[in-house]
């Protein structure tokens, strides 16, 4: 999101040449096609967005009236947003907003967004997105996902960067010295540590026996095909809850650089694998596509499946450093989120800095 502030402080925009979704979505049900664009950023789409039958006209107004008073209020930290509290489902139930906008754009959207489409997540996770997705607009480097973390390491001073060198053990001397214990037998002696890993990893450094919170994971499915899919720039959300393919976009619609000329290249999340083989993965996965796109299933070639064990924390306590000159960041301690990450990293070295 090009909204996300601490995003903006770190990266070059105009470097990543990114290239933008429209904002809205391509909503499914039941065999209903239903567009729908964001006012705000496409104030043409107003009278189509206002008329559409998505949602009722109690939920346009609610809705609205939730934007409007997120987009006068103060931006929240995404660092602080890993409390439980109320959850997601049960704020849009008090909202008022119908049980058809939730199987429409909420469950599919944001259960996209969380990786979970119980929408268990809380509530004011759920609403620093809705400000994000609102005021800012989505996007991807024309070089791929890999050059943003790629601009962000090439900054660094040479040699900086060390590659395939797994940490096995943290050895902290007077709670001021600190001897990382590479693989291989190799040591970095160090006087200030920031551990960014996933939390059992965390964990497992930091000598803490207590079991790591439960995260979902995620795969994603690849194809290419030579005949579009639809032509919008926008992600598509087919309602349901026993849809295995949560959103599904035509990524070349947005990014042509993705595929060669003349080729389409079409990305399916799958939330709950439910069991099937990456094989029934597959298939299945091609006929729900070809459901919201009939006529399509034979141009859907298969190209890559790419499981996620790790992808999302859920809420409870998150680690904690017993020592004064280690210090944590990254998801673990925050929420999973770009921003989130990056702002974690400023607070980390804040702390480092401080302790010198």
């Amino acid at each position: 999101m090009d909204s996300y502030t601490s995003l903006r402080a770190h990266v070059d925009f105009a470097a990543l040449r990114p290239r933008y979704f429209d904002s809205g979505a391509v909503m499914w049900d039941a065999g209903k096609l239903f567009h729908l664009h964001n006012p705000l950023k496409h104030p043409s789409s107003t009278g189509t967005t206002f008329g559409s039958t998505a949602f009722t006209w109690l939920d346009k107004i609610r809705l609205t009236r939730m934007v409007a008073d997120l987009l006068l209020a103060p931006d929240i930290d995404p660092t602080t947003l890993i409390d439980a509290g109320e959850t997601t489902w049960d704020f849009l139930k008090k909202r008022g907003i119908s049980a058809q906008a939730v199987r429409r754009f909420f469950q599919p959207f944001f259960g996209g967004v969380f990786l979970d489409d119980t929408l268990s997540a809380p509530a004011s996770l759920f609403l620093f997105y809705l400000k994000k997705f609102s005021s800012g607009r989505a996007f991807v480097p024309a070089g791929g996902i890999g050059a943003l973390p790629e601009q962000m390491a090439s900054r660094l001073p040479p040699g900086a960067l060390r590659l395939d060198s797994p940490v096995v053990h943290l050895d902290i001397r007077d709670r001021r010295t600190a001897n990382i214990m590479l693989s291989g037998n190799r040591i970095i002696h160090a006087t200030q540590v920031v551990i960014a890993t996933d939390e059992p990893a965390t964990r497992r450094l930091l000598q803490d026996a207590t079991p790591s919170r439960e995260h979902t994971s995620t795969r994603v499915v690849y194809f290419s095909s030579r005949k579009s899919l639809y032509p919008d720039r926008l992600i598509v959300l087919p309602a349901g809850q026993d849809r295995l393919v949560r959103h599904f976009a035509q990524i070349t619609n947005v990014a042509p650089e993705y595929a060669p000329d003349g080729m389409h290249l079409v990305s399916a999340t799958i939330l709950h694998d439910r069991g099937f083989s990456p094989e029934e993965i597959v298939t299945r996965a091609r006929a729900e596509i070809a459901e919201v796109f009939p006529g399509t299933a034979d141009a859907l070639r298969f190209l890559h499946q790419r499981h996620i064990a790790y992808a999302t924390l859920k809420s409870g306590t998150p680690p904690s450093s017993p020592w004064p000159n280690v210090h944590l960041a990254g998801d673990q301690i925050s929420t999973s989120s770009i921003d989130a990450a990056i702002r974690s990293g400023e607070n980390a070295a804040r702390r480092v800095l401080e302790n010198i």
